[in-house]
């Protein structure tokens, strides 16, 4: 198998907005406009997008459709009463039109900027360098660094392996990329490109007074899911991967 492209799996919401001069702004404008700009290969040759948007952000919707012509991308709607990022990266997964074996999945946000030239190739070689059995993962530029894929690059392959959905499913805000992190060094398959810099400007490093709406939306389920976490259901759930995937014989041995 040679991996040779990549989705960009996108949950966003009301982060581009029309000013007064028609230009758009916003986090994922940048986000775009970095993706597209950051490739070594001609980015329709190379990356695929996959967008998903709720049914009344209609300014976002309009944003894609104009900025988005002419590369290869497909917006999925959601119509959820408040956030789930783990119900949509898993509808991503399954419903993306970009389900080729030799195209990788991924986990990114729309608070996200490339700023590393080249950043496809250099992901692409370390899924090759492996045959697809890894989560790789980028220099954050912010808090997580190494410790933590607060953004992640993997095959369709290793996910289907796991016999699990792409993100565990009660994850509504946070933990996806832990439990994931916690997998992959169990089995010693996590890669991560220091020297690829995927800057996450989040709002929690912002004045309060200065996060946007869409942070405001997600931080009550972000903190109701710090309270209720299970650790030991948790674990369980990390375990059953870890002992799923070795059975197949990925990863280092127990």
């Amino acid at each position: 198998m040679i991996y040779d492209r990549i989705n960009l799996m996108v949950p966003t919401y009301k982060r581009a907005r029309r000013g007064p001069d028609g230009a758009w702004t916003g986090p994922l404008t940048e986000f775009c406009q970095t993706s597209m700009q950051a490739t070594e290969m001609p980015t329709s040759e190379v990356i695929d997008y996959t967008f998903m948007i709720n049914q009344n952000d209609l300014e976002t919707l309009e944003f894609l459709q104009e900025r988005m012509d002419g590369y290869k991308y497909h917006i999925l709607m959601e119509n959820e009463p408040e956030p789930h990022i783990a119900l949509y990266f898993n509808r991503m997964f399954a419903e993306t039109r970009y389900r080729q074996p030799g195209t990788l999945v991924s986990l990114v946000g729309d608070d996200m900027r490339f700023e590393t030239k080249g950043y496809d190739q250099k992901i692409l070689a370390k899924a090759n360098e492996f045959g697809g059995n890894c989560l790789i993962y980028c220099n954050d530029g912010y808090i997580a660094g190494e410790r933590c894929c607060v953004n992640l690059f993997t095959s369709r392959q290793l996910v289907e392996a796991t016999e699990k959905p792409f993100m565990k499913a009660s994850c509504k805000a946070e933990m996806m990329d832990d439990i994931w992190m916690k997998i992959s060094r169990t089995l010693d398959i996590h890669k991560y490109l220091g020297d690829v810099i995927l800057l996450h400007n989040h709002d929690d490093q912002r004045d309060p007074a200065a996060r946007d709406e869409t942070w405001n939306r997600l931080n009550p389920v972000r903190q109701a899911a710090h309270a209720t976490r299970d650790y030991n259901e948790e674990q369980a759930y990390i375990n059953e991967i870890i002992k799923t995937l070795r059975g197949k014989g990925v990863g280092r041995p127990a």
